[in-house]
């Protein structure tokens, strides 16, 4: 009636097949055909796009599959990112406990020969004294070491292998000298 053309492009159409109802696609136009101004026939023209449809869904999958991987990826590298900030800020943690551990390490080393000089002096003066003097170790419960005079009257030569006083004193003795060293030890 109006006189005009009506296309439509990727119309889906159910169309029977051997007696199996499949979709088609199509493009199709309906054309006035006109004389002296009034239709007179309508020319109907279609075109099966089925296979371009196809490849249309094929591409539009492809994209969406595209789309899904580039999220996995970005938020793969933003958790590659973060794990990458984390490990920076460890290592920089790393770093300054290697720089504290060094430091440390240098200061106990200054620590370590001051004791040995001093414990050398130490040595020095106890083996000089003109009186016998030892050393007691109250954790162990044995003489550590003394001069040659306090050796002298201990008779004996080293403590290194048994130095407890069970070794060198009589039972009244050693119980005198084991109550003295815990007076001393407890009352400081």
């Amino acid at each position: 009636r109006s006189g005009e053309t009506y296309m439509a492009e990727n119309t889906a159409a159910d169309v029977k097949v051997n007696g199996v109802l499949t979709r088609f696609y199509f493009d199709f136009t309906y054309k006035a055909l006109q004389k002296n101004g009034e239709t007179y026939a309508i020319l109907h023209t279609a075109r099966e796009v089925s296979e371009r449809m196809a490849a249309w869904d094929k591409l539009a999958e492809k994209e969406r599959i595209q789309k899904s991987l580039n999220e996995d990826l970005a938020a793969s590298n933003e958790e590659i990112q973060a794990y990458a900030e984390e490990y920076q800020a460890i290592n920089e943690k790393l770093q300054d406990t290697l720089q504290d551990l060094s430091l440390s390490y240098h200061q106990l080393q200054e620590i370590h020969d001051k004791l040995s000089a001093t414990e050398n002096r130490a040595t020095y003066l106890l083996e000089q004294m003109p009186l016998a003097i030892g050393v007691y170790d109250v954790l162990t419960e044995a003489i550590q070491t003394g001069n040659h005079l306090f050796k002298d009257l201990w008779q004996v030569d080293d403590f290194s292998t048994n130095g407890h006083l069970s070794s060198f004193l009589s039972p009244i003795w050693q119980k005198f000298f084991e109550e003295m060293i815990n007076r001393v030890r407890h009352t400081g």
